[in-house]
């Protein structure tokens, strides 16, 4: 008599294939006539066959075999066909027929859709946000992130139809125009948050001064690193302006990454104006003259475009920077401290004196 247990461990296996070591210690016989007893007892109830040639057992009288394919029952797809054929018309209906197995698995994400499309189907008229549209369907508000979701949709034809809308993260920003009733025409991006936030402070402080090195400014964004070279990220970012996309200026650390950084931003986005904010750089390379340099990342990677960022300077400040990176050093953007950035924001801080900065 085969023990229930047996047979049950046997069925929740998910893969094909047992040993007869592994057979032998979930049987575990008193001794090797039970063992043999029952392997030949779940291969007569079609449950065991043995795997390869009879050569390839174990030694033993009688002997046996050492491997064993498990014999899945056929499966009865009746309940899902009739199932399949109750989904909105609107659905891949005759694929899921065809392929009752892959329904089974896509059932969780089908058969709320399928209600929708049935009884709510006019609210895909209004837009909505990914996480809005997702929590209407399915009561899970993050369920399009999942890519299980997605290859869903895309078997059915509707990966681009639900008509929501992707809510880019936002960047901080401080936007003088607002205070104004102006226009928003540059912007100055910056790379790293203490130089955003002083320059933002600097902005609230003295509302009347909007030139720095010259350029006149309407706003500070903090591009936070890498989030501002995401594709489209600034893109989308102007998008939500209420006036005209603007200039945006560029100034982050001289180094690999924020070189990097910079190309990877004017390239993500070229239906915008964006442009180093050359004078800033000219300033770090002036002032490091006087109080040195970082030592470099050395995890960093020297980007393919290099030359391209240095043919932005002239020559001898290209050689310079060149030699800077070479030697290992960098310059964070933090060289132009708070005194330094409300001299020249001001015009009323003196910085002749190193200590002073």
């Amino acid at each position: 008599m085969i023990k229930n247990n047996i047979i049950s461990q046997i069925k929740q296996q998910k893969g094909t294939f047992l040993s007869l070591d592994q057979l032998r210690e979930w049987i575990s016989p008193a001794n090797y006539r039970e063992l043999h007893n029952t392997i030949a007892q779940l291969q007569e109830t079609g449950l065991l066959r043995p795997v390869g040639s009879p050569r390839n057992n174990n030694g033993m009288v009688p002997p046996l075999r050492l491997k064993y394919r498990i014999l899945h029952p056929a499966r009865d797809d009746s309940d899902v066909l009739e199932e399949i054929k109750q989904l909105s018309t609107e659905l891949n209906i005759s694929g899921y027929l065809k392929r009752p197995v892959l329904y089974r698995k896509h059932r969780d994400i089908l058969l709320p859709l399928s209600r929708y499309l049935k009884n709510s189907r006019s609210r895909l008229d209004v837009p909505m946000s990914k996480n809005e549209r997702a929590f209407s369907i399915w009561n899970r508000e993050k369920v399009l992130d999942s890519a299980h979701c997605q290859s869903v949709l895309r078997f059915n034809g509707w990966e681009n139809r639900l008509n929501y809308y992707p809510t880019p993260e936002p960047f901080f920003d401080y936007l003088t125009g607002y205070l104004t009733g102006d226009e928003i025409h540059t912007l100055l991006i910056l790379e790293n948050k203490d130089t955003w936030y002083t320059l933002r402070r600097l902005l609230l402080q003295f509302p009347e001064k909007h030139r720095l090195f010259g350029a006149r400014l309407d706003g500070v964004v903090l591009g936070e690193g890498r989030k501002a070279a995401r594709p489209h990220a600034l893109e989308e970012y102007a998008s939500l302006l209420p006036y005209q996309p603007p200039q945006f200026l560029y100034f982050g650390d001289l180094d690999y990454a924020g070189i990097d950084i910079f190309l990877s931003v004017a390239a993500e986005n070229p239906s915008l104006s964006v442009s180093l904010f050359l004078p800033a750089y000219q300033a770090m390379l002036r002032r490091s003259r006087k109080v040195g340099y970082g030592k470099s990342h050395t995890d960093q990677t020297k980007p393919e475009r290099l030359p391209d960022f240095l043919r932005l300077f002239p020559p001898e400040e290209a050689d310079e920077i060149k030699t800077l990176l070479a030697g290992g050093r960098y310059l964070p953007q933090e060289i132009l401290n708070r005194p330094f950035l409300e001299h020249y924001l001001t015009n009323t801080v003196d910085i002749t004196e190193d200590r002073d900065v």
